[in-house]
């Protein structure tokens, strides 16, 4: 009489510890999503896609801005207005978050706090793949693209240029706003890549571009 009993405790107890254990996964992958949906969900995000949302619908934007005649009689013009001049004030902002980010990267021990860098390999190889590699993979997609996707020759200087300045540009300083509001630890070591690129711009960004604009004039002629 005893071991039947033995059992049906020993199986409850199992039955519990499984009920918990999957509870507990349930609560454990609810938060990693949260945490993964805030990460991803930052303000600049936010207001980037708001803007797709309202512009890929004519009677949205026509709310906002007056797209019939351009006379600034929308209904909500002054609201947009009111955003587009606030707007302007990011880029000062970015400037003086990065320059606080890069003075601090420099005023902390990177002995004492590695958590916060990256190491000058990582570094460099982060450079190097944002200001060549990335380049060389836009002209071999801009290559490839013409004989995939043929663009009439009124807009193909303008489309090819455009395709190809976007891999040629170094980091935004704009992301420095995102690493700052998600809370990361490395927002100094992020700050330091971005100076890097900034520092070799100069040289590198304007042999890309000149390749960039002497390839769209090609394709356009082509």
């Amino acid at each position: 009489k005893l071991l039947p009993a033995t059992m049906t405790d020993s199986n409850k107890n199992e039955e519990t510890e499984s009920q918990s254990s999957s509870s507990y996964e349930e609560e454990h992958l609810c938060e990693t999503c949260t945490k993964v949906i805030k990460r991803c969900l930052q303000p600049p995000v936010v207001g980037a896609l708001l803007g797709l949302f309202f512009a890929s619908f004519p009677t949205l934007r026509g709310i906002l801005v007056d797209i019939v005649d351009r006379t600034g009689d929308a209904p909500l013009e002054w609201f947009f207005d009111g955003l587009y001049t606030t707007g302007q004030a990011a880029v000062p902002l970015n400037m003086m978050i990065l320059g606080c980010n890069l003075s601090a990267s420099y005023m902390l021990d990177s002995r004492d706090h590695k958590e916060k860098f990256f190491s000058k390999q990582a570094e460099m190889a982060v450079v190097v793949g944002k200001m060549i590699v990335m380049p060389c993979i836009g002209f071999f997609s801009a290559y490839v693209m013409q004989f995939v996707y043929p663009v009439p020759d009124e807009i193909a200087g303008s489309f090819y240029l455009v395709l190809l300045i976007v891999f040629l540009c170094p980091t935004a300083n704009n992301v420095m706003v995102m690493v700052e509001l998600s809370g990361g630890g490395s927002k100094e070591g992020m700050a330091r890549i971005i100076a890097y690129e900034y520092m070799v711009a100069p040289i590198i960004l304007s042999l890309t571009v000149t390749g960039s604009v002497l390839m769209a004039s090609s394709m356009s002629v082509g």
